[in-house]
Parts: C-alpha cells; structure tokens; sequence
C-alpha cells in the first residue's frame, strides 16, 4: 500500500485493523507515536519471523507463519531500512499485499511536522551538539576499517549497534553504512536525502550521512528540523548518545575507549 504522508498514513491507520511487523526499538516507538495519537486500540497483535511468549503491552507477539492473508488487515512494518527489504519480500511470498513501511513517518508521528524542512545545516554546529557523544567516533573509526586505516572499526561498530539490535541486525545495518559510503564515493552527497536534528542541532536520525559528510570535510548537510518542545526520550532512550559512562557501563573494554577519544580529539581539531 502506497502512503505519501504521515496525515494520510494516521488515516489508514484510524480505519483498519493493524498488525506491527516488528518487536524492536522501531516498533517500540512506532506503537508509542500511535499511543499518543489515540489510535492504538487498532492494533491487534505484533508479529516477528518466530514471535515469542512475551508480549507487549498485553498485545501477542506471533510468529509469521501464524498469519493468514486478509484484506481487512494493514501489516506496518516497523523496522530498520537495513533489513525492512526482507521482511518486505517474506510478506510478499506469503501473499501479503496490504503492507506499509512506516519507518520514513515514524518521527514526524512522534514530534509533529518539522519547524523547519530541507534547511542547510553547518555540520560544525552539530559537532558542538554532539562532542560529548561517541557516536560519531564510532562511525569515523568504521570509515577509516573501510579505508583500511584500522582493523577493529566493523567490530566495535557493531558492538555499539548491538547495544540496540541483535547481532544479525548489527550485521546488516554495517553492510548499509558501507553502501552509503560507496555510493557518496561514486555519486558524492545526494542533498535530497536529509538528516533529522533538534532545534538544538541533537542528531536523532541520519547520524551515518552525517558522519560520512563530516569524515570527507563536507561544510554542511541537510536537515530537517523539530522543536525541542517534545521529550527526546519518546525518540531515543538514554543509551542512544553513547557518553563515555554508559560505554564504560556497557563493557568497552578501556583501549576502545582510548580509540573513541583520540578519534573524538581528532574530529574536534577538525571543526576548531
């Protein structure tokens, strides 16, 4: 099913039955945008590829297998862009037609529409915001494993992603960020693709594009732009901006956490 906008995509959602691909961070916060809009009673289970016996706010989580096709039933498909294609092609073999991926909609349900859309963002102000985060040194040291300057980047990528994910997840979301690296190589920044920042420059969706664009000197990406008037924890939870405590909490080991600063030192001599 084809939806063009978050208003159209409350619409569908407000006059059908629903299930939620997913279990995870997306469906966890899709299911809380759909709290707050009122419309979660017509939410009637969520499903994964093997389910399980927990269940999510009294709702089933059951295993795809258990689904038969029905007209009558929307499947939102609430997971990350590095893995929604399989799950996608799974549905569809199963004859599942009536899908939607909601991803690209998830935050403009959460926060609102933006203050500010398709705005030329100083990637110098967004390093300020972030400085005290290892997010972006995470990413460097990935980018300098892809340039073959390290040999520890891919791993310690993926365990700062697993901190959110399962493993095979970390794993296809690390194939993804060296796609887009490739692609910026041959094709250079599509500013068509925007970032997703606070009114405070606090990066909550698009940290790789901002990486890359950081990593190859680029002046500035674009973004748009949310009030901070909504708590940022509906968005992410405090594990999200990975400070030096909470890594440290985590279980990086103490020379990772050498590399994050000297990458961090180097990213702030960058922008001086």
């Amino acid at each position: 099913m084809k939806i063009n906008s978050t208003a159209e995509l409350i619409n569908v959602i407000s006059n059908y039955k629903i299930m939620i691909f997913g279990a995870g961070y997306v469906a966890a916060r899709f299911y809380g945008a759909l709290k707050k809009h009122g419309i979660n009673n017509n939410v009637i289970s969520f499903v994964t590829t093997s389910g399980s016996n927990s269940n999510i706010d009294g709702l089933s989580i059951i295993p795809i297998d258990q689904l038969e096709a029905d007209k009558q039933i929307i499947i939102c498909v609430a997971v990350h862009d590095s893995i929604k294609d399989d799950i996608i092609t799974t549905l569809v073999k199963k004859n599942f037609i009536n899908y939607i991926w909601i991803y690209p909609f998830l935050y403009e349900l959460l926060l609102g529409e933006p203050i500010c859309r398709n705005s030329k963002v100083p990637l110098s102000k967004i390093w300020n915001a972030a400085r005290d985060d290892y997010g972006m040194a995470i990413r460097y040291l990935a980018l300098d494993n892809y340039y073959g300057r390290n040999l520890n980047g891919y791993k310690l990528y993926k365990k700062y992603l697993s901190l959110f994910n399962n493993y095979e997840t970390s794993e296809k979301r690390l194939i993804q960020f060296v796609k887009l690296i490739k692609n910026w190589e041959q094709n250079g920044y599509d500013t068509n693709k925007c970032s997703s920042i606070y009114e405070n420059y606090q990066i909550f969706d698009g940290a790789h594009r901002i990486a890359v664009a950081s990593y190859f000197n680029q002046k500035f990406i674009m973004c748009d732009i949310y009030s901070m008037t909504n708590n940022i924890a509906e968005v992410h939870n405090s594990g999200a901006i990975l400070k030096k405590q909470y890594a440290l909490d985590a279980g990086f080991e103490p020379e990772f956490i050498a590399m994050l600063d000297a990458i961090n030192q180097r990213i702030e001599e960058q922008y001086r």
